[in-house]
Formats: structure tokens, sequence, C-alpha cells
């Protein structure tokens, strides 16, 4: 073979081997930029979503805010009472009628037994009697 021969084949290796060294440069460069491309739709779908929480977040914080301003307004217009409260008003009110009804029994029980005495004709028992129950009323109150 000739110089100039052997120098073409040297020449078309090189470029060969240079046309394989670019199209291995090339695969690799696209192996690359396929998983950058992942990694980014990942990072892309990761915001959306933190995005959406955050959204949601901020809607439910809205809400209870605007929750919190009406309870306030509520409870200074008009105070809502518990039924818990409400029951225990109601026992109270029975207590207090029960007690004026035993009361207003006592003392009517006790002008009874006052007339009796004084219609039996012992004025100084009925006195006796008058003294001894108005004497326990101050006792007990």
């Amino acid at each position: 073979m000739e110089p100039f021969e052997m120098s073409l084949a040297e020449e078309l290796n090189e470029v060969k081997k240079k046309l394989e060294s670019l199209r291995l440069d090339k695969e690799r460069t696209e192996k690359m930029l396929k998983e950058r491309d992942r990694v980014l739709d990942v990072q892309m779908k990761e915001l959306e979503s933190r995005g959406k929480i955050q959204k949601n977040l901020e809607i439910e914080v809205d809400r209870l805010y605007r929750l919190n301003k009406l309870k306030s307004y509520c409870m200074r217009i008009c105070p809502i009472r518990t039924l818990r409260e409400k029951e225990r008003e109601k026992k109270d009110r029975e207590v207090a009628q029960l007690e004026e009804q035993k009361s207003a029994d006592a003392e009517e029980s006790k002008d009874e037994l006052v007339s009796e005495c004084s219609n039996s004709g012992t004025p100084q028992l009925a006195w006796k009697l008058r003294f001894f129950l108005w004497f326990s009323n101050f006792g007990s109150v």
C-alpha cells in the first residue's frame, strides 16, 4: 500500500472513531436529558401537590378565622347557653319552687294550728305556739 492510501485509511479510521465517540456522547447526553426530565417532572408534581395542600390549608385557616369572628360576634349579641346550663337552671327553678311550696305548706299548717288553739279557748297556748314558731323561723333564716 502506498503512503497516500495509508493516510486515507488512517483518516477514515479516525473519522469512524470520532463518529462512534460522537454517537456515544449523543446517547449519554440523551440519557442524561431524559433523567433530568423525569426528575423535573417529579419535582413539578411535588410542587403542584404542595400548592394544592397549601391552598386547602389557607382556605381552612380562613374558615376558622371567620368562624372565630362569628363566634365572638354572637357571644356579644346573644350569649348562647349550653344544654347543661339550661338543665341546671331548670333544676334550680324546680328546687326553688319546692322550697316555696314547703314553706307555704308549713306556714299554712302553722296558721291552722294557731287558729285551732285560738278557737279552742286557750289563748295563752296560742301565744306560746306563735312565739315558738316565730323563734324557729328566726333560727332557720
